[in-house]
């Protein structure tokens, strides 16, 4: 059978084809083209961002094949990786795949450089005795295989070339570097405080890959280059980055990109705790605790490998501005992410005819994502609650009162957002921590109302909002607290949050939280999608509001009561400064009928309310929080500062004004009226003063 991919934009190892397409059969790379296409049994296309509004049915949206993807490829939800992943050989390349950039670790450090393993797990698979396993104590071991008495040169290897890394300093290191490459294994250089002439002899002997160029070996130096200086300098040698915004300034990767130009090669140093929950993990025998996505030693003393993918540091040199030192085009990114790995392996070159049909999709923001739709928006919602709405005759205190109507439905600002975004056809994950029989009557409706959930089970019941409307008076609202969460619990939903970031284009974090809650809990939740070139709105309020600015949220949307309160000030302007101040992007203040407003702390920008709505207000704030993420998500729209953008901001309340009056219209909160929304977008459209 032979599956037709099609993409707006392919690009391979010598191509770069606008409405391309590849045609697959038997899992390889049967042609690659644009314009007629071959024979073919079905179709897959990549995804097409589509303008808010546009919507395919859902069965259409579940029936959509996937691809499977390689690089960006991420771990099982999990505290600790499977079993046959913990001990892997050094450069073990995986024999059930054909591609570059698996099963890859770091060498063994230099005596010096020991700070990141403080001892190594004994190693497995057909390369892990072709090191000396005791170089370290200067004791060092015959490079063979003690299993058959073999060197690496007489042994018979099936599948693709592996790849061995050694301090070129160590005991017989030169010895053992030719006998790697006379077995046909790449020999690399890495975590070494070799100097120059050692480097050189190393790479005279036949090295040619620098493992994780300036971690674990001295800085460069005028008067001793080193490796670094050589791994620039030295055209036989391709040199690996891990280009995950901490192990290297992105001024170090421009510095390399410039000195080694086609010689540069991403790689991800990823650690067991890649796609799982922040806390504690072991590696190779040492204690590393994970926070914010970042791994360190327990004692704090070194970093302890990534948390990122290949396809995330893709995602960040493309997502970067075009002045950033980071920054990298699409072939760019493509040739250091896989063609140059490939190339060093002895492998096909990705995409050509005959190569394995492993393929990566990328989104506008260079993000790996399923080619069945577009990336999500995840949703998390701290206080859930079932909202029950009572309708009566007229509100009057202290009488009995028939209720005319009642609805109840799954509650909370971040459902309610939710919501509107699925109407207007954009997908979201919900993350949010339910518990007891209201919780799971909360899940069960939100898959009944097709909404994609990670709920995080808790040991408290979720709490119940009730809301008093008639015709008369503004509606009357009667919240519970919420239940007690436990920190346990807490790590649990920001592990559910950073498995959901994964496949996101932007993160919304909306409503109170439960009561007892340390309001700094959702600083890593802003902090991962900051770091990972993610667009966060934050629509909180009291200490959660002024922590999610300090986090770097892209844009902070409180009322104005809420942003007084917040910040103690006494004019919004002011308080709008503080937030800036403490690291937000931009602050977005509604004020219902007086209308929204951006600040920036060179403009403020301003947005009527559409005047003479009359409805339910309960939730207008929640549609407004949705049409505002729907207008910074719009394509054109790639960085925060784009955000900061006067004409940007303008768009964005228009769309945030005219979702918000099109739910008073709606009986209900996290409804709205998608006809009214293009009439007030287009009464709105032409007013705004940015100063």
């Amino acid at each position: 059978m032979t599956t037709l991919v099609r993409a707006p934009r392919v690009v391979t190892a010598e191509l770069d084809l606008v409405d391309g397409w590849i045609a697959v059969s038997d899992g390889r790379v049967a042609a690659v083209g644009t314009g007629p296409t071959p024979a073919h049994d079905r179709v897959v296309d990549a995804p097409r961002h589509r303008r808010p509004g546009l919507r395919r049915p859902a069965r259409a949206r579940r029936a959509r094949p996937r691809l499977r993807l390689v690089l960006g490829r991420r771990g099982p939800r999990c505290r600790r990786p499977p079993r046959r992943t913990r001990h892997r050989a050094p450069g073990r390349v995986d024999r059930d795949r054909d591609g570059p950039g698996h099963g890859r670790r770091a060498p063994p450090a230099a005596p010096t450089r020991r700070r990141r393993h403080a001892r190594r797990a004994a190693p497995r698979g057909p390369l892990a005795r072709t090191r000396p396993t005791r170089c370290a104590r200067g004791r060092p071991a015959a490079p063979t295989d003690p299993r058959r008495g073999r060197t690496p040169g007489r042994r018979r290897r099936r599948g693709p070339p592996g790849g061995h890394a050694r301090p070129p300093n160590s005991p017989g290191a030169i010895e053992t570097i030719h006998r790697l490459v006379d077995a046909g294994v790449v020999a690399a250089i890495g975590h070494t405080d070799a100097d120059t002439e050692q480097v050189q002899r190393a790479v005279d002997a036949g090295a040619t890959l620098v493992t994780h160029l300036f971690n674990g070996m001295p800085p460069l130096h005028h008067r001793e280059p080193g490796p670094v200086g050589v791994a620039l300098t030295d055209e036989r040698l391709t040199v690996e980055c891990i280009v995950d915004g901490h192990h290297l300034d992105p001024v170090a990767v421009d510095l390399v990109r410039r000195a080694a130009g086609d010689r540069l090669v991403f790689v991800s140093d990823a650690m067991a705790a890649t796609g799982c929950a922040d806390g504690p993990y072991r590696i190779a025998g040492s204690d590393v605790v994970v926070d914010g996505g970042v791994a360190m030693l327990a004692d704090g003393s070194s970093l302890a490998g990534s948390t990122i993918t290949v396809g995330d540091a893709v995602a960040r040199v493309l997502a970067a501005r075009p002045d950033d030192a980071a920054r990298h085009d699409v072939r760019e990114a493509v040739a250091a992410s896989s063609v140059r790995a490939a190339a060093l392996l002895g492998l096909r070159p990705p995409l050509t005819v005959g190569a394995a049909a492993d393929l990566v999709v990328l989104d506008p923001e260079g993000r790996p994502t399923p080619p069945g739709g577009p990336r999500v928006i995840v949703v998390i919602t701290p206080n859930p609650a079932v909202d029950v709405t009572y309708r009566v005759a007229e509100q009057v205190v202290g009488v009995t009162q028939r209720v005319l109507d009642v609805v109840r439905r799954p509650g909370g600002k971040g459902v309610n957002v939710a919501r509107v975004l699925d109407a207007a056809g954009v997908p979201t994950t919900s993350v949010l921590p339910l518990g007891g029989t209201s919780g799971a009557w909360v899940a069960a409706a939100l898959q009944r109302d097709g909404l994609a959930t990670a709920a995080v089970p808790v040991a408290g019941d979720t709490r119940t909002t009730v809301t008093v409307v008639d015709d008369h008076v503004h509606p009357t609202m009667y919240g519970e607290p919420g239940p007690a969460v436990t920190a346990d619990e807490w790590a649990a939903v920001t592990g559910a949050v950073r498995t959901a970031l994964a496949a996101a284009s932007a993160l919304v974090v909306s409503g109170s939280l439960p009561r007892g809650t340390d309001p700094s809990v959702v600083r890593p939740w802003i902090r991962g999608a900051v770091d990972a070139g993610l667009l966060v709105v934050a629509d909180l309020s009291g200490p959660s509001l002024l922590e999610a600015a300090a986090a770097g949220a892209t844009v902070c949307k409180p009322n104005r009561e809420e942003l007084l309160d917040a910040t103690g000030a006494r004019d919004e302007r002011s308080g709008a400064l503080d937030l800036l101040a403490r690291g937000a992007g931009v602050v977005v203040v509604s004020a219902g009928s007086a209308g929204i407003t951006a600040h920036t702390p060179d403009a403020v920008v301003t947005v009527p309310a559409v005047p003479d709505v009359h409805g339910n207000p309960t939730g207008a704030g929640d549609a407004a929080t949705a049409g505002l993420v729907l207008a910074l998500t719009a394509p054109g729209t790639r960085t925060a500062a784009d955000v900061t953008v006067p004409d940007v901001l303008h768009r964005a309340l228009v769309s945030a004004a005219a979702y918000g009056a099109a739910a008073v219209l709606r009986p209900v909160a996290g409804e709205v009226d998608l006809a009214a929304v293009d009439r007030f977008t287009t009464q709105l459209d032409r007013t705004g003063s940015p100063t």
